[in-house]
């Protein structure tokens, strides 16, 4: 392969065009999963400044107070610092503001925007066992006897899924899934004091990006290298830059092969570099009330 010296934002401007002659799946990961970083509650205050934001006042005051008859008076979710439990609040302010505006809520099917459809258009079962954690954490964060005995139930049905799935698994969108669902399986036990199972019992038994992954690439790759190749110099002038550090030509690849497995790999290992043991946890209450654009009464 060529000059094969690319940054993740070469790959996705390169996978972006490339999607335009192929439509291989986007793998990047929600937004939402940055709200499990150090800075869980920073990233959790922006989340929910922009949902009340993006909302008319009407609107704002259904939003606040159907969190306020959930979370009652005070408004405090214990531990919402914690990168479970903030993903968790995020998730249900999105939910929230969907209902008020109207839209449709895909109620007991996996949280929309943080998986992937398969080609099949369905999901392994861990993302319905983490769609259903999350769901369920904002009712049970002030109650710590209950999320540690959920917690624990959760994990020991997510780890059997994990385990039939990553065995079965052969497609791109997923192992990407299943990657997820490993990492969300991490950050539950890292963030909920238990102890009772392992870390590695999260490890996937096989290499995730290893041949046994199969590209869905949804076109004739060849005959869509070819028309990419002709247009390429009618790209933008950062996309033809891209281009030069990550040229692709010359390897067992073609272009749109190379560029699709390099968006996966790019979006992958993230999800697969272990976590700071040095960074300290956020424990801090989060306070909806004195965060709220609407009145909390």
């Amino acid at each position: 392969m060529g000059n094969w010296n690319c940054s993740p934002q070469d790959a996705s401007l390169l996978a972006a065009a490339a999607r335009d002659f192929c439509p291989f799946p986007d793998y990047s990961p929600s937004p939402l999963f940055n709200i499990l970083s150090a800075n869980s509650s920073l990233q959790l205050s922006e989340h929910y400044a922009a949902v009340q934001a993006s909302l008319t006042p009407p609107q704002q005051q259904d939003f606040t107070q159907t969190l306020r008859s959930t979370f009652g008076r005070e408004g405090k979710v214990s531990n919402g610092g914690l990168g479970v439990v903030a993903l968790s609040l995020a998730v249900l302010f999105d939910t929230v503001a969907r209902q008020v505006k109207g839209e449709y809520e895909p109620y007991g099917e996996p949280i929309p925007g943080l998986f992937l459809r398969d080609p099949r258009g369905t999901y392994p079962p861990p993302v319905h066992t983490i769609s259903q954690y999350l769901r369920l954490v904002p009712h049970i964060a002030n109650n710590p006897t209950r999320m540690r005995d959920e917690t624990e139930k959760y994990l020991l049905e997510l780890n059997r899924g994990v385990t039939l799935a990553v065995n079965a698994a052969s497609e791109d969108i997923s192992g990407v899934n299943l990657l997820r669902c490993i990492m969300m399986g991490k950050r539950m036990v890292q963030h909920t004091v238990n102890k009772t199972i392992a870390m590695k019992d999260f490890e996937p038994s096989d290499n995730p990006d290893g041949p046994n992954v199969l590209l869905n690439l949804n076109c004739d790759p060849k005959e869509a290298s070819e028309r990419f190749l002709v247009k390429r110099d009618s790209f933008d002038d950062r996309t033809k830059e891209a281009f030069k550090r990550c040229d692709p030509t010359g390897g067992d690849k073609t272009a749109i092969e190379s560029f699709a497995w390099l968006h996966w790999v790019i979006n992958i290992m993230p999800m697969m570099e272990p976590e700071d043991d040095d960074t300290p946890a956020q424990t801090g209450d989060f306070d909806l009330k004195a965060k709220a654009l609407g009145k909390w009464v």
